[in-house]
């Protein structure tokens, strides 16, 4: 009986692996090259790091380059979620996809070889059940704070609380030009654990 469970664990595993190895292989990503009209705009810009944006349907796109990649940062108006990619100069293929809350890195970042194909891949969510999007609804519903608006929130960031031995959010947002109120909720359960105020240091 033993015997039977230890073969059937593997078996489990080895179907675990197959899958993650197929969804990195087959990612929708892979050899993704950059859009040739950004890339014009791209080819205008005089010096490392200088930055130019443009508005293309509902979404803001603002393009920079380093010695070896092109930037590019993609958020839709109104929102504060942010993509970003890298890709080759050399080929134009995706180097580095990523995605933020804020400054916040969520979902999955990945990154790609010299020949556009994923090899790595990082799940940020990964141990936050309650995810950003629930966050933001209950946040808004509770606080009456919508955490997409810049003008408010003064800071938010998930990590891992040793005092309280769990997976945490941390959220801060402006009540004044001096005040915040802040928020720390459970990962897992988005349950709020404590609130209180503190001052804003100018």
């Amino acid at each position: 009986m033993r015997k039977l469970v230890v073969i059937l664990f593997a078996i489990i595993c080895q179907l675990s692996c197959n899958d993650k190895e197929k969804s990195i292989i087959d990612d929708e990503y892979n050899f993704k090259k950059i859009d040739s009209e950004n890339l014009k705009k791209l080819h205008k810009l005089k010096k490392e790091f200088q930055k130019t944006k443009l508005i293309r349907n509902d979404s803001i796109i603002e393009l920079s380059f380093t010695k070896d990649y092109y930037i590019e940062s993609k958020n839709k108006i109104g929102e504060s979620f942010y993509t970003h990619y890298s890709y080759n100069k050399n080929n134009h293929l995706i180097n580095t996809i990523s995605t933020t809350f804020k400054d916040m890195p969520v979902g999955f970042e990945k990154w790609f070889d010299e020949n556009g194909k994923i090899v790595k891949s990082v799940n940020h969510d990964e141990n936050y059940r309650f995810s950003i999007y629930e966050l933001i609804k209950q946040i808004k519903k509770s606080h009456n704070i919508n955490l997409n608006d810049n003008t408010m929130l003064q800071g938010i960031e998930r990590k891992f609380d040793k005092k309280l031995n769990k997976f945490v959010y941390y959220v801060r947002y402006k009540l004044s030009k001096s005040d915040l109120k802040f928020i720390i909720l459970d990962g897992q359960s988005g349950q709020i654990i404590e609130e209180g105020m503190s001052q804003i240091i100018i």
